[in-house]
């Protein structure tokens, strides 16, 4: 059964290797020309298929398998990214949004309730916090190495520009595959089985979320911060066009504030020794709302590049911490449903979120950026973890 736990390393590390990430915006603005509020039109959908999607799939997992929900995401992912690449047409991207929100949906949820399952099956739940840190690290590992090899691919002089921008998707996808490949190899851990019909278990799989007082915590705290930091992956790459940085660094900036994550994530539970997670769950979301309050003033290198970094690196370091706590109130059975019902919460506050920042965007960036600031440090106070609620 421990064989699983390197083989879900190796699924996060590829199903992350997204060779696009690094020049998503260039792709929309120069390949597709549309602008940011059509761009996040486009990615609201996305969060509307991932919102309607998330509790279906992550029965499905909790029913029919994990390691099989596992290989039809990758099979569902690997598919839209090549129907991305293939055909330039707006329209055509809302039906690649939608497959490509089947198969992210398929993996959400699913991927970290096998993982703790085979913790529990090995007896090594204790150790969660750590295990769950190496698996964002194997994830974080294959953003860099996406990030890297996309913006190296998009700006390759063996490519006219822009049509290296379209090849991104392609390469995408046929790496995603590996997921399906791999899932097919893992053992499923026995963990209890549910009888119940679609509907009654994504209902219940919620009331776990609203009634449980202390996953409920849990819950909205990841959800609201990880959402409003979330954009800092789709504005930092504006920010460099409008600061007149070539295409090539785009990779390997973002391959920095990702293995700033990596040293963060490796050194929470150091830091939280020293401090106590109240304290740190807290100042890893007010920090990032001051960050991105300071990038409403024209921003020298100096401070947008460690600003970015810290951003990014912050929303990193939370994920394994509550991600360890959460699965500790939640039962096997409905693990994946509800892990599912916490990103689908996070989906609906950036589905809300996207059509705003996309026009202010569009008329100031700095106006967007001031704009998430103040609704993280809002959020950062109304959502505070009581001490107690850890235990």
């Amino acid at each position: 059964m421990k064989p699983n736990i390197y083989k879900m390393y190796i699924i996060n590390l590829v199903k992350n290797m997204m060779f696009f990430s690094s020049v998503t915006v260039p792709f929309f603005l120069d390949w597709a020309r549309i602008d940011y509020t059509r761009i996040f039109i486009l990615e609201a959908s996305f969060s509307f298929f991932m919102f309607v999607l998330e509790i279906p799939t992550g029965i499905i997992a909790d029913k029919y398998g994990r390691k099989y929900s596992l290989a039809l995401g990758g099979i569902f992912g690997a598919a839209s990214f090549i129907l991305f690449g293939l055909v330039n047409n707006y329209w055509v991207f809302f039906l690649a949004d939608f497959i490509c929100a089947v198969g992210t949906t398929l993996l959400s949820g699913a991927d970290k309730a096998l993982l703790y399952d085979t913790l529990i099956a090995i007896g090594e739940e204790a150790k969660g916090a750590r295990y769950f840190s190496r698996y964002e690290t194997a994830g974080i590992t294959g953003i860099i190495l996406g990030l890297i090899g996309g913006s190296m691919i998009a700006d390759s002089p063996c490519l006219p520009y822009p049509s290296g921008l379209p090849l991104t998707f392609i390469l995408s996808g046929a790496v995603l595959l590996a997921v399906f490949i791999t899932a097919m190899t893992l053992r499923e851990p026995a963990r209890k089985k549910i009888d119940e019909k679609f509907l009654r278990q994504g209902i219940n799989g919620l009331r776990y979320i609203f009634r449980n007082g202390r996953l409920r915590a849990f819950s909205f705290n990841y959800t609201f911060i990880s959402a409003t930091t979330f954009f800092m992956f789709w504005l930092y790459q504006p920010l460099f066009k409008s600061a007149g940085i070539g295409l090539v660094y785009y990779g390997f900036v973002g391959a920095a504030f990702n293995i700033f994550s990596i040293i963060l994530m490796n050194s929470a539970g150091r830091i939280e020794a020293a401090i106590g997670v109240n304290r740190l769950l807290f100042l890893t979301a007010f920090f990032p709302g001051l960050l991105y309050c300071g990038l409403y003033f024209p921003a020298h290198a100096a401070y947008a590049l460690p600003a970015i970094l810290l951003v990014v690196g912050l929303r990193q370091m939370r994920s394994p911490l509550l991600s360890d706590y959460m699965n500790r109130h939640i039962g096997s059975g409905n693990r994946a449903t509800v892990l599912s019902g916490v990103s689908m919460i996070e989906r609906v506050i950036i589905m809300v979120m996207y059509p705003v920042t996309g026009l202010l965007a569009d008329h100031s960036l700095a106006a967007a950026f001031l704009l998430l600031g103040a609704v993280t440090v809002i959020f950062s106070f109304i959502v505070k973890v009581e001490a107690d609620a850890m235990a």
